[in-house]
């Protein structure tokens, strides 16, 4: 039997802080543990889930935030070390110690190091994951 183990947070520091969600996002989204997390571009100090391409990363969603919840309880730490898959493509332990970019909610863009949003610090290659470190959060 295989144990679901869900994405995100492995180990190291959490500093975690309740952030505003964009409800104006969330009337057909919900947040879920482990999702990346960035500051919304319509509603100023709250927070929305990464799409690809994503520049900057807040932090990593704590838990699950259902269509209604104004907050949502987020880890910003970038000493903390998270597992996510590959958006595409197999990876390999060439690509450990690059930086990478936000593939997804959920997914890593492991060879592709546009806005070098993650820190890649070791991989899974039976898995096909990635373990990251933040990189590049907005300016405070």
């Amino acid at each position: 039997m295989t144990v679901y183990k869900p994405y995100g947070y492995r180990y190291g520091p959490i500093v975690a802080a309740h952030y505003l969600v964009d409800l104006t996002a969330m009337a057909a989204l919900t947040i879920n543990a482990g999702d990346i997390l960035i500051l919304s571009a319509t509603v100023t100090g709250s927070v929305v889930t990464a799409a690809a391409g994503a520049n900057t990363v807040l932090g990593i969603a704590m838990e699950k935030a259902i269509i209604g919840a104004t907050q949502v309880l987020v880890n910003t730490s970038k000493e903390a070390v998270y597992e996510y898959p590959a958006d595409a493509g197999s990876v390999t332990v060439a690509y450990k110690g690059l930086t990478c970019d936000v593939g997804g909610a959920q997914a890593i863009d492991f060879d592709t190091a546009t806005d070098d949003t993650f820190w890649i610090q070791d991989v899974d290659v039976t898995n096909n994951t990635v373990f990251v470190k933040i990189a590049k959060q907005p300016s405070a």
